[in-house]
């Protein structure tokens, strides 16, 4: 399958580590350009240094995505970098220690809700439009927890994965007579650096969590960019509005 990504420039936010650093990693093997977007500023330098080093065309920006003026900036400093934007990974998020509704901070849920939703309806404000004239395909990244309930006490969560889910369905029908494809991609329990955590601390309780998967294990972070990149590239072109379960079927049940 040729995915035709030769020069493209793509923007990952949260880029620097698990699902956003791995989604930057394959783009670059396909010979793209990518502008790792971040709050971890040291750690995102350090990490595009290793992608040059590989051979990799990546660039570092500080991106906090609750700031507007940030997000706004780290498109700019997209364009004047590489003169354009193809396509973006809006995976930038943040999550909260399970807390009751009755029990929740109010502002905490609000920081929360300004990067994990807010975030990605900024994001898609500013990339939208230096990406008309010329298409693109842009992936928001929402959670299983964006197509369903849970009792495990991250209502907060849920309900900002929810809109991210709503956000994309939406967007992809305003602009769906262009050439903008946008879609989502929801993860199910993927084995990044807390869970590596845990495996290491308490491997009890991290063969309890994958066993919870309907195939019996953990997702890998490659699993997840694996259908990002798919649906970034051109052999995606018939693909908009769709809400992608990466989950091992858990959505399913």
């Amino acid at each position: 399958m040729e995915l035709n990504m030769k020069d493209k420039v793509f923007i990952v936010t949260g880029g620097v580590q698990g699902i956003g650093k791995t989604c930057a990693e394959q783009l670059l093997a396909e010979r793209a350009k990518v502008v790792i977007a971040d709050i971890q500023d040291e750690k995102g330098r350090a990490v595009v240094a290793e992608m040059k080093e590989r051979g990799g065309d990546a660039a570092y920006c500080h991106a906090d995505m609750r700031i507007e003026k940030d997000v706004r900036d780290m498109v700019n400093f997209t364009i004047d970098k590489y003169g354009k934007l193809d396509g973006a990974v809006n995976n930038a998020g943040v999550g909260l220690p399970p807390k009751l509704v009755a029990d929740s901070d109010y502002n905490e849920v609000l920081d929360m809700v300004m990067c994990d939703m807010m975030g990605v309806f900024a994001c898609l404000m500013y990339e939208i439009p230096v990406m008309l004239a010329n298409g693109g395909s842009i992936v928001n990244i929402s959670s299983i927890a964006g197509l369903k309930g849970s009792l495990s006490k991250i209502t907060s969560y849920v309900m900002a994965k929810h809109g991210v889910v709503g956000l994309t369905k939406s967007t992809a029908l305003e602009y769906a007579t262009t050439k903008l494809r946008v879609n989502a991609v929801c993860p199910g329990t993927i084995e990044t650096e807390p869970l590596l955590i845990m495996k290491k601390e308490n491997p009890e309780m991290y063969n309890r969590v994958a066993a919870g998967n309907k195939v019996g294990r953990l997702g890998q972070t490659e699993e997840i960019a694996a259908a990002v990149t798919f649906l970034l590239s051109d052999a995606a072109s018939f693909i908009t509005g769709s809400i992608f379960a990466v989950d091992g079927g858990n959505a399913a049940s």
